[in-house]
């Protein structure tokens, strides 16, 4: 099972621990994907308990295959659709179903890099806005839309932040994730960790 930082769901006493100006995010409805890029190949891990891969992939993986060697953590999505069709062919990924067409229009969001020798420490010495910037740069490489950064401002008070969230949420996206621009990625003792650093406001 691959290791995660995940978020703190909303609450507004989360919230109001934020450190302000924050990042504001969008949260698409796909389901979470931690991808290792490697030589011998790309594996894209479920957060789902037992270590479960997505399968049938092959088209999105020859474009990862792509990006510098490294784990990237973001959401997959497939085609146009909202998350209850992005769950359900995640769900045929991993059960390895998938069919051609659907995996076609498979694609990733990504939201955060971790070389190799960090990863396997469990701890980054970046703070979240030079993860971010080093992943802008990698992501720039490949220059493929099935391959895309987190789109996102600054939001310089917990308002901005809120009415940031509504105005995702009328577009028809799931919600956004706060996160502190010097937030660290720390996964002790190789657990995935609910860091207060990132908080996910959802509808």
């Amino acid at each position: 099972m691959a290791k995660m930082l995940l978020c703190t769901n909303y609450s507004p006493r989360a919230l109001q621990a934020m450190p302000f100006p924050a990042l504001a995010q969008v949260k698409a409805d796909g389901v979470r994907c931690m991808i290792h890029v490697a030589a011998d190949g790309v594996t894209l891990w479920s957060r789902g308990e037992g270590g479960h891969t997505y399968r049938g992939l092959d088209a999105l993986c020859a474009v990862l295959s792509t990006l510098a060697p490294g784990w990237y953590d973001g959401e997959l999505l497939f085609g146009p659709a909202r998350r209850q069709g992005s769950n359900g062919l995640a769900q045929q990924a991993l059960r390895g179903t998938l069919t051609p067409e659907a995996a076609a229009t498979a694609r990733v969001v990504l939201w955060d890099y971790l070389d190799a020798e960090a990863y396997d420490a469990g701890e980054s010495p970046l703070v979240y806005t030079e993860r971010l910037e080093l992943l802008e740069e990698l992501v720039a490489i490949v220059d493929d839309p099935r391959v895309q950064v987190v789109a996102g401002t600054v939001a310089p008070t917990r308002a901005r932040a809120l009415s940031y969230y509504r105005a995702q949420r009328r577009r028809g996206e799931e919600g956004i994730v706060v996160k502190d621009p010097n937030g660290l990625w720390r996964v002790p003792n190789g657990v995935s960790y609910r860091s207060p650093q990132q908080v996910k406001e959802v509808g």
